[in-house]
């Protein structure tokens, strides 16, 4: 979205006069970060935000472990074009982690008992950015509970950007998850109803 907001304010001339600030690292608006015509970006680790929720349900599952909120927050990520370069490699044109986001990652609390859980991920694996990084993060969670013996799935929700996060995309998965018995899954939450 960068790209093209920068484009817009050009042609209807008030480029010079707006200070632009995007929400998410993705390329075409890191690559307007790092010209200057985006001022900032502010962006949330999706990565951790997805391996997170497998080792928190597999730590709450195991030892009892809550957390000690209603909601868990993370700092969010700010990037200009100073910072840029740490956070997008531009001869990939793929994004990177800096060691602040990967000091974000939990661990596994120590395996007590001797269950094989049986854990799934719900999440829409898109084309994108944003899904690549959720994507990547959670898979680095199940490759972690696989070597404690858990059977961990991550199973793909998307369906199309019309059914994008909705009920019709993820409570079917939910009802076959629940009926083959796992243990416990973990899902992005977009619509309400899904939590119903």
């Amino acid at each position: 979205a960068g790209a093209a907001m920068v484009k817009l304010l050009k042609e209807v001339g008030h480029y010079s006069s707006v200070k632009l600030f995007e929400h998410d690292i993705a390329g075409d608006t890191m690559n307007s970060v790092r010209t200057g015509e985006v001022t900032y970006v502010i962006a949330e680790n999706f990565y951790a935000e997805t391996h997170n929720s497998l080792i928190y349900l597999y730590n709450h599952l195991e030892t009892g472990w809550t957390p000690a909120s209603n909601k868990l927050y993370m700092e969010p990520i700010l990037v200009n074009k100073e910072t840029c370069g740490n956070h997008w490699d531009f001869q990939k044109d793929e994004r990177v982690l800096t060691s602040f986001e990967l000091n974000q990652l939990e661990k596994p609390l120590e395996k007590r008992s001797n269950k094989k859980w049986k854990l799934a991920l719900i999440l829409p694996i898109g084309k994108d950015t944003w899904f690549d990084m959720a994507y990547r993060g959670a898979m680095e969670g199940k490759k972690t509970l696989e070597a404690l013996g858990l059977q961990v799935d991550v199973i793909d929700a998307f369906e199309g950007y019309d059914t994008f996060g909705k009920y019709e995309a993820f409570n079917p998965i939910i009802e076959r998850l629940i009926s083959e018995g796992y243990d416990g899954f973990s899902t992005c939450l977009f619509e309400n109803r899904i939590a119903e």
